[in-house]
């Protein structure tokens, strides 16, 4: 029974270690980019939602990413919306006003070269995916 109780018990340990050992979303955008380096909160969510579409001359281009998990965490935290109901804003937005919803990447890895590749570009990943190596790219802090 204390064999059993101690694998339920490690089991749950381990799984939520694995969770939070995806650990902490980094924003990540060109290393040209017109953002800076420090972004607020709000507009994440408004380029996020489509209301900020430049910064000066800079078309600004968001990235979201397949990986569901991570599509859903940072949605939550940054934009304020669950999928559905970004799905269904974008549904709404494009037919009203035309134009596109973000792009969608694979992985970090594409979403690393997707922004690099992009002077508007702006994207996230695992924090733990970034090996610091990273060319064309800058993390930037989110307030």
């Amino acid at each position: 029974m204390k064999k059993l109780l101690f694998a339920i018990l490690a089991v749950l340990f381990l799984s939520s270690y694995i969770q939070a050992g995806e650990g902490k979303i980094a924003i990540i955008v060109n290393a040209n980019s017109p953002l800076g380096n420090n972004i607020s909160m709000d507009k994440v969510r408004d380029i996020y939602t489509g209301k900020i579409k430049f910064e000066g001359k800079t078309k600004i281009q968001p990235a979201n990413q397949k990986d569901k998990g991570l599509f859903d965490e940072y949605l939550g935290k940054f934009v304020g919306m669950d999928a559905n109901a970004y799905k269904n804003h974008w549904v709404k937005k494009v037919f009203a006003e035309g134009g596109s919803a973000p792009q969608i990447v694979g992985s970090s890895k594409d979403m690393i070269k997707y922004v690099s590749e992009n002077d508007g570009g702006i994207g996230y990943v695992w924090e733990g995916d970034l090996s610091g190596n990273e060319g064309g790219i800058k993390k930037i802090s989110a307030r």
